[in-house]
């Protein structure tokens, strides 16, 4: 569940300014925030060498915007405006600058950079500092209802009832009971709490102490990781942005138009045509490799583009190539744009989408044998080398233990292939090979210890799981699997 401390980063509930202060208020507040986290950067081992990159750009951009005497505006988070201010230099409010702001990055002076934007829409989950972003912040849902309430702390304790009450109604549809009297409850407490700290209204702490205490019922199991779901569901939300009608196109859409046209896929100028067949050799053709791989991102990440059409291998083996159909449709500019959140490539795209779904399966208690599998294989084909090597290592964990006999078997043919090199977005990588290489010999001893569970079965899917192990003995050898099958063949069912 989300800890009830303060945390301690800015914008969350450690910096709670009182209500009904006047903006320029406000404002010097957040700045001083600001200024003294800078303080406890430089104090403990320096800000971080990008971000005085990224501000010395900034006072660059800002020194060309008033070099004719103009004033600007500068949005910009409290951490970075101490190292706007002309005296102060980057690492240290409280010194003398040393040296001069020229917007260089480190190493690239006397060289010409081009710099570029790209702008996304974001969603609250995106925000959420629990995502990885650095200065994102607890629950924007949440926040997003504060800042409505403008400082009004009868509004805020609407804000938080109504808070209170979704929270009830998402953990009735994960199964548990909840009803009004708990969203009352919840209510009453968080506004005690408020009292007793002498605050003019309850917060997002308050709001979560509350719900803890209410709610889940001192379980950190069960019922407490379906109250940290639910409040999941409701304080960090769905909402999510969009560009300016008016905004120059960039991020994922516009670079995957550009990638369909250096590789000659179809693309916008085709929508309305018919679909268009295509059969790709990526193990042999660099260009049908590339074409592979941005099919195969586009395909995870949702996108209605291509589908794959069934291509068997020669006596059951693995095909050479594959077969796609290919189709532009106003659809896949939709679901371009929405897949967008999760990176400006299709590479980051892909693996923004498979590691949220790890997210989602780890939450859910898993992965699961099969989870596993799909996630190994999925990372694999989409290229994703860092992936690939986490569902390397998570696969050697669990498929021994909880894998079935035909779940064992198709994870050591993904190994096959791994080890054999046949997925044609990885590079060679003696590491890689060797770690498939381990978790193939712990996937053949799960496998044997499963054959004398087999002796009764009647279920066509282990004799054909059988099948295909008796041919791994034939052609892997191995004492104990022989063993096995022999004790098989003479006690099993026919």
């Amino acid at each position: 569940m989300p800890p009830a401390a303060p945390a301690t980063t800015c914008g969350t509930d450690w910096w709670r300014p009182p209500p009904r202060l006047t903006p320029e208020a406000l404002r010097r507040a957040a700045l001083l925030t600001g200024w003294a986290l800078r303080r406890d950067a430089a104090a403990s081992g320096g800000v971080p060498a990008p971000d005085l990159a990224r501000e010395r750009w900034m006072r660059s951009a800002v020194a060309r915007a008033t070099a004719d005497g103009a004033r600007a505006a500068v949005v910009v988070g409290a951490f970075h405006a101490p190292a706007l201010l002309p005296g102060h230099p980057a690492g240290d409010p409280d010194r003398p600058a040393a040296a001069a702001s020229d917007g260089t990055p480190p190493g690239a002076a006397g060289r010409h950079r081009e710099w570029t934007t790209s702008l996304i829409p974001y969603t609250y989950a995106l925000l959420d500092e629990r995502s990885g972003y650095p200065a994102g912040i607890r629950d924007p849902e949440w926040q997003h209802l504060v800042l409505e309430a403008a400082g009004d702390p009868a509004a805020t304790e609407d804000a938080l009832t109504r808070a209170a009450v979704r929270i009830c109604a998402e953990l009735r549809g994960l199964g548990h009971p909840s009803g009004p009297a708990d969203a009352r409850e919840i209510a009453r407490l968080a506004g005690d709490l408020a009292r007793l700290r002498a605050l003019p209204a309850p917060g997002r702490g308050e709001l979560v102490e509350a719900v803890q205490t209410v709610l889940a019922q001192g379980e950190p199991y069960g019922r407490g990781r379906a109250v940290a779901q639910a409040m999941e569901r409701v304080l960090v939300g769905t909402r999510s942005g969009r560009p300016a009608p008016g905004a120059p196109r960039c991020g994922l859409a516009p670079a995957v138009e550009s990638e369909l046209a250096a590789l000659g896929l179809p693309g916008p100028d085709t929508a309305g045509a018919d679909a268009r067949d295509m059969r790709l050799d990526p193990l042999r053709s660099d260009r049908d490799r590339r074409r592979e791989l941005l099919l195969r991102r586009l395909a995870v990440c949702g996108v209605p583009y291509a589908q794959e059409k069934d291509v068997s291998g020669t006596g059951g083996a693995d095909a050479l190539t594959s077969r796609w159909e290919l189709r532009w449709t106003p659809a896949t500019a939709a679901v371009l744009t929405a897949a967008g959140t999760r990176g400006v490539t299709a590479a980051q795209a892909a693996e923004g989408t498979l590691r949220e779904r790890r997210r989602g399966e780890e939450a859910d208690g898993g992965p699961t044998a099969a989870q596993c599998l799909h996630g190994l294989e999925q990372a694999a084909l989409c290229g994703l080398p860092g992936l690939t090597g986490e569902r390397l290592t998570e696969a050697a964990d669990v498929l021994p233990a909880s894998a079935t006999l035909p779940e064992l078997l198709t994870g050591l043919a993904l190994m096959d292939r791994l080890r054999a090199g046949h997925f044609p977005g990885l590079a060679a990588d003696e590491d890689r090979t060797a770690r498939a290489a381990a978790a193939a010999d712990l996937l053949t001893a799960a496998a044997v210890r499963q054959v004398d569970g087999l002796t009764g079965s009647e279920d066509p899917d282990d004799a054909r799981a059988l099948l295909e192990l008796a041919h791994r003995a034939d052609r892997d050898g191995g004492i104990r699997l022989t063993a096995a099958l022999a004790r098989l063949a003479a006690d099993g069912s026919p």
